[in-house]
């Protein structure tokens, strides 16, 4: 579902609080989506989303006006 290069928006609970910016990079070990983080006050750049341990992630598409 999400392709190396989607931008997206997620939330990682063990790893900081609210939504951040991101795009996908890769798969983790267990097939989840790997996530490198926009906000450079993170100090672990890369997140990996995993919805069963309350994880969100959002893509990010573009309107068509």
């Amino acid at each position: 579902m999400y392709k190396p290069g989607n931008w997206v928006k997620v939330s990682v609970k063990h790893q900081f609080k609210g939504y951040k910016l991101g795009v996908v990079i890769g798969e983790c070990k267990d097939h989840h989506p790997l996530i490198y983080l926009m906000d450079p006050s993170i100090i672990t750049r890369e997140a990996c989303v995993d919805p069963e341990r309350g994880d969100t992630i959002v893509k990010i598409t573009k309107n068509s006006d």
